[in-house]
């Protein structure tokens, strides 16, 4: 049915950006501008999707919050609600877009979601870039690395968030490593294990993950933050990635003072 391979898709890729980059307009980046250092000096937690988000409080949380891709499929489990939203993978964004173009708070979707005709008056479209660069200017363009998280850090500099934790990002895929392999999209058969929700991708095409690119990415927002003095603490329960400064779930928990 649909077998268009991840190398395909990376043989293809440069001629997609450079299409993006023709055709996207001032007015796009103008709509992101009017947020650029809203947060100034503040902490934001990247609430990512993987199966420890289970594990974590999401009501306690006492700092703003930046979710991705299918986070609402959780929110019959908790009164919380993720003051922004951010997509960058087509076929996510696709499948989810009655729900960003009926949020209520801030949605941040890659260009691509503009000519799938996805629209309202809180999503803005960002221009994601070839190269992997971390990038200062959200409302210009943005590194890629095929991961979503990568993307929500680049957003969280340009919010100007002083402090950043991230939670769920499990970076443990069942059947992948961090070693240098190709993606390819594929159905994904049976329950999804690799998210919080077993219908994550449930019977819906999915892109497989490129950890060794995703961690290519992490370290060049590692490095890039670290220089700019601002403190990234991954607090995932249990999380597999070694790129960023380990720390404990209750930081982020209100009532929560340190020992």
């Amino acid at each position: 049915m649909f077998k268009l391979t991840g190398e395909i898709i990376k043989r293809t890729r440069l001629l997609r950006y450079f299409f993006h980059s023709l055709i996207y307009s001032n007015k796009y980046s103008k709509k992101i501008k009017q947020y650029h250092r809203s947060n100034e000096g503040e902490t934001v937690v990247i609430v990512c999707n993987g199966p420890s988000l289970k594990l974590v409080d999401l009501d306690r949380i006492k700092y703003k919050t930046i979710g991705m891709n299918k986070i609402n499929l959780i929110f019959d489990q908790t009164k919380w609600r993720p003051d922004y939203i951010i997509s960058t993978n087509g076929l996510v964004i696709n499948q989810n877009k009655d729900f960003f173009m009926k949020y209520d708070k801030p949605v941040f979707l890659d260009f691509k979601a503009k000519l799938m005709n996805i629209s309202s008056k809180n999503i803005c479209y960002f221009l994601s870039d070839y190269k992997r660069d971390f990038s200062p200017s959200f409302d210009k363009k943005i590194g890629s690395a095929g991961t979503v998280t990568y993307s929500a850090l680049q957003l969280a500099y340009f919010l100007g968030f002083k402090k950043i934790y991230i939670i769920g990002m499990d970076h443990n895929y069942s059947g992948h490593d961090n070693k240098k392999s190709l993606s390819k999209i594929e159905k994904f058969e049976g329950e999804d294990i690799n998210h919080f929700h077993p219908d994550y991708f449930k019977g819906n095409m999915w892109g497989t993950p490129n950890l060794f690119i995703s961690e290519l990415g992490y370290n060049y927002a590692n490095d890039f933050l670290m220089k700019k003095k601002i403190k990234v603490t991954d607090a995932t329960i249990n999380g597999k990635c070694q790129i960023f400064k380990k720390g404990d779930i209750n930081q982020i928990y209100k009532n929560w003072k340190k020992k």
